[in-house]
């Protein structure tokens, strides 16, 4: 797949800090980056690898002994979508466009509108990036899994899976 080359301003919201702190950790050498002209560009693999790196040394990732269920769930389904992702990307992406229009139609009172905006540029952009978040430990991904677009991807029999599995566990 294809490495999108991001702005500074791109590249701090998929990582979720501001753009001044995103600036400092590439001018401190910890995410690559080149200058064309003045402006920063980065590279969505180098920054997914600076975002894995981060959640496993403990920034803002979710407490394994302490997950409620719903996080866990919501976790083993965004997997599951990933490896339907990763199987036939064009068709799962279809599907999270068209329930994602459904979703804005639902919350028109711009109640949802920081989520829906972002799956919206996440099923815009890169797979590899769409597919971080779906399977992504960090706590700001998990928040966006429970507005997930991906409704009907999954068979009944997956999702009561997950249901049973995570009851046993719980």
């Amino acid at each position: 797949m294809d490495d999108e080359v991001l702005s500074t301003t791109r590249a701090a919201r998929l990582l979720g800090v501001s753009r001044q702190h995103l600036a400092t950790l590439a001018d401190q050498g910890q995410v690559p980056f080149w200058r064309v002209g003045t402006h920063r560009r980065f590279n969505t693999s180098d920054l997914m690898r600076f975002k894995l790196k981060r959640s496993a040394h403990g920034h803002r990732t979710l407490d394994w002994d302490a997950i409620n269920l719903t996080d866990l769930r919501s976790w083993i389904y965004g997997v599951l979508v990933a490896s339907k992702l990763a199987k036939a990307p064009s068709g799962v992406i279809e599907v999270g466009r068209q329930n994602l229009r459904k979703m804005k139609e639902v919350h028109a009172d711009g109640s949802a509108d920081p989520l829906l905006l972002r799956w919206g540029q996440l099923l815009l952009g890169s797979s590899d990036v769409l597919l971080e978040v779906l399977v992504s430990p960090s706590q700001s991904a998990a928040e966006l899994r429970h507005s997930s677009p991906f409704a009907g991807v999954l068979s009944s029999d997956e999702r009561h899976w997950v249901i049973r599995v995570t009851r046993v566990s719980q």
